[in-house]
């Protein structure tokens, strides 16, 4: 799968690279996404896949 880059939307609670770095700990697998927003406090557990929109 080959698709274009996704278009991803980070709330307030990720304007800190500390912030940004809590909650992405592990980064997602985003190659069948076509955009997120992420607002609030999240993150992101191990073999996470992110599909659709």
């Amino acid at each position: 799968y080959m698709g274009t880059t996704p278009h991803v939307k980070l709330g307030s609670s990720f304007t800190k690279v500390q912030e940004f770095l809590k909650g992405f700990e592990n980064i997602p697998d985003m190659l069948e996404l076509d955009h997120l927003t992420v607002s609030g406090d999240v993150t992101f557990g191990k073999n996470v896949s992110l599909k659709g929109t």
